[in-house]
């Protein structure tokens, strides 16, 4: 990494840009940048990105990374803006990704349903109508410009992505993000805010519907390795990135990335 700030303060000649990057490297701290900074950046852009990139392994089955996250800006007006990130990725509790119409998030090959009653009776279908419906079992979360979905049943624990992109479709799931857990053969879950969107609140629990913390099929039952596992994995570090989000302005686990990997 300081090779490459290094060629961007030297050869490209904007060393304020090099220190911006590096400060939201070692401290964690949001950047926007203006469209001539990202025109300076992109040359040394994809090796930044890649070079920023660390797993580990925090339980088993599920791996804990942390990575540069660029969020490019709609429109004319600036370059976008770039963070720290965190990600959950598991082999054991399939997620389902649903991308609500949203013209700053997501494109319209991402959107299945025009809104949220759409897609909750379509939920409600599959778990009364279908097999995999009865055997599943779900904590599902508000996003900002979404649904997240994690099955939580004893059926389906450690089904690997490519076996369950049907359900996963059915469901109304993006096809990017299936795409996606196939080619990892994992199941990942942002855990941060994104950069430059204002207030966004990564997920919090969805009880418009009803008052209950899991929704469970007819035939199902929940596997409390998995409950714990997205209580501890995604629950729990949602909040503490969050908390440090909004009271110190960095994206940081506050140095618990730096002692986990001793699995």
């Amino acid at each position: 990494m300081v090779k490459l700030l290094t060629f961007l303060a030297r050869q490209i000649g904007n060393p304020k840009l090099a220190n911006k990057l590096y400060r939201t490297v070692k401290q964690g701290t949001p950047i926007n940048l203006t469209k001539a900074e990202y025109r300076d950046f992109l040359p040394i852009r994809h090796e930044f990105m890649k070079l920023s990139k660390e797993a580990k392994p925090f339980q088993p089955g599920v791996l804990l990374r942390k990575e540069m996250f660029y969020q490019p800006k709609l429109g004319d007006k600036g370059g976008g803006s770039l963070s720290r990130g965190y990600f959950s990725s598991s082999k054991n509790v399939p997620m389902v990704d649903v991308d609500l119409p949203d013209p700053l998030s997501h494109a319209a090959t991402q959107i299945v349903f025009k809104n949220k009653k759409d897609w909750a009776t379509n939920f409600f279908d599959i778990m009364n109508r279908t097999k995999g419906g009865r055997k599943s079992a779900w904590k599902l979360y508000d996003t900002p410009a979404g649904i997240r979905m994690f099955d939580i049943s004893k059926a389906h624990r450690g089904t690997k992505p490519y076996v369950y992109e049907g359900f996963s479709r059915d469901l109304g799931g993006d096809p990017s993000y299936i795409r996606y857990s196939k080619l990892r053969d994992r199941f990942d879950a942002r855990l941060f805010p994104k950069p430059g969107r204002k207030g966004d609140f990564v997920a919090k629990p969805l009880n418009q519907m009803r008052e209950k913390k899991v929704f469970i099929g007819k035939d199902a039952e929940v596997d409390p390795r998995s409950w714990k596992e997205v209580r501890t994995v995604h629950d729990q570090l949602i909040d503490i990135i969050t908390r440090n989000s909004k009271e110190q302005k960095r994206i940081s686990l506050g140095g618990l990335f730096d002692r986990i990997g001793h699995f």
